[in-house]
């Protein structure tokens, strides 16, 4: 693939938008009017100076700074600089990556290492981010691959809605940033992870050997080196679970993002896979103590001989997963994802007793206390699941609530939170209350226990008259 880079002139992204140029964004400081094109939030201070010292480059590279550049300077730590509204092409949805040049001082570089965050922002402020340590001195160009940026634990954004650029500051420092560039690889995935870097990145060493496995259809990537793993077997299962979510679904998901499950051979591999995964978007993550588990958009879980292809959690994790693409709902464990989740799980893998547990445990609520306590939006414990499950359920299926269920997940996403309190007065103009009322009924209708029938020769009672 033949890379290219934008050839705009200094700051004219916003007219070239216009005219609907779809050019990556070439961003320089050459315009003397900094204020127009950033704004700066937090404790930060910016100006357009003379470049600190010249480049020890080929003066022929084509991104090489020049001119004029920003100094960023922040005393406490905390600071934004961000291009304002208009300044960039809206749509990077085909770009594989971001570079910049970043110069530190000699006396910056003793005191000690620094972080900073390259930022892109949608409407919303919802965000794909990336921390970046520095600890250089003089001029260092940095190139990073977008599909390594991972999103806040509130909203998922989409790369086709990107607003802003934007640097931030996490610590004190001083430094100057110039020439940063967008770039397009021709024929590229965009900025989307693809089969083979996850290939890759779960199975060390081995992705392309024939013990890893991978069936994609639909939409939907499954990979295992898991041999007796039966791929098209659980693919369709998660096809079916993926088109029983989607009718849930409201419009404005991701369909450029690619929902996936991975499931290990060994459960050692994959209890260090969510670290592994992590570290390559700059990020920490410790090894998973459930039995699946889904990080950025990524399902993964390990073969069980006991289950075989039918283990359980491997269609709860594959509908985190979806839910992280399609409704753009970040999985932090909370009881809009976990109640979605377990509800297509139970619709599979029927939990014997389940009926007796809900009904038991329901009979023993007289408020909604705890259903309050549960959708606050906060994660939640296993042993919530049940009750995850059936307010989901309620708000899904009965008649007070069940058009508008599409509602409440746009209304969640808008509000980077999925706190039932202020969805049910937004989105269905209730309340707990009434939402307890409904609930109790849900639960007396799905999960009615019926009495076990008497034995043949089981003795008549005597006629009480």
């Amino acid at each position: 693939m033949q890379r290219r880079a934008a050839l705009l002139g200094h700051f004219v992204l916003a007219g070239a938008l216009a005219l609907g140029a779809t050019e990556p964004p070439r961003i320089d400081f050459e315009d003397e009017r900094l204020s127009t094109v950033w704004a700066a939030a937090g404790d930060l201070s910016a100006s357009r100076e003379a470049l600190p010292a010249e480049v020890a480059v080929d003066d022929a590279l084509a991104d090489r700074p020049f001119g004029s550049g920003v100094r960023l300077s922040s005393q406490d730590g905390g600071g934004l600089l961000y291009t304002r509204e208009g300044a960039l092409a809206s749509d990077w949805s085909a770009y594989e990556s971001i570079s910049l040049w970043i110069w530190r001082s000699a006396e910056r570089a003793e005191a000690g290492a620094t972080t900073i965050e390259l930022q892109m922002i949608e409407p919303g402020g919802g965000r794909f981010w990336r921390k970046l340590e520095l600890d250089h001195a003089g001029w260092r160009r940095v190139e990073l691959p977008l599909a390594r940026f991972g999103w806040q634990q509130t909203r998922i954004p989409r790369w086709d809605r990107i607003r802003h650029f934007g640097v931030f500051l996490r610590d004190a420092d001083e430094l100057v940033i110039d020439a940063v560039r967008v770039h397009d690889d021709e024929g590229g995935p965009g900025p989307f992870l693809v089969a083979s870097e996850v290939r890759a990145l779960a199975f060390e060493g081995r992705a392309e050997t024939e013990a890893v496995r991978t069936h994609a259809a639909n939409g939907i990537e499954l990979v295992t080196d898991a041999p007796d793993l039966d791929l098209e077997r659980v693919h369709a299962r998660l096809d079916e679970a993926a088109t029983y979510v989607d009718a849930l679904l409201p419009d404005g998901g991701d369909a450029l993002r690619t929902p996936r499950l991975v499931v290990f051979a060994e459960d050692a591999d994959y209890r260090a896979f969510a670290p592994r995964l992590a570290g390559a978007f700059a990020r920490d993550a410790t090894s998973p103590g459930s039995g699946g588990y889904t990080l950025l958009a990524i399902a993964h879980g390990a073969w069980d001989a006991s289950y075989g292809s039918d283990r359980p959690t491997f269609v709860h994790e594959f509908v985190h997963s979806y839910l992280s693409c399609r409704a753009l709902l970040p999985n932090k464990t909370e009881w809009l994802q976990e109640g979605i989740a377990n509800h297509v799980q139970m619709r599979f893998h029927r939990q014997e007793g389940l009926d007796e547990l809900v009904t038991d445990a329901a009979a023993q609520l007289d408020d909604p206390t705890l259903i309050e306590q549960v959708t606050s939006g906060e994660p939640i414990s296993t042993r919530r699941y049940w009750l995850a499950m059936t307010v989901a359920e309620t708000l899904m299926h009965r008649e007070r609530y069940a058009a508008d269920f599409p509602d409440l997940i746009a209304a969640a996403r808008a509000n980077g939170s999925t706190a039932l309190g202020p969805l049910l007065a937004e989105v269905h103009e209730s309340n707990y209350a009434e939402l307890f009322i409904e609930w109790r009924a849900w639960c007396a209708e799905a999960y009615a226990v019926t009495p076990p029938e008497p034995p043949a020769d089981a003795p008549v009672p005597d006629d009480p008259r």
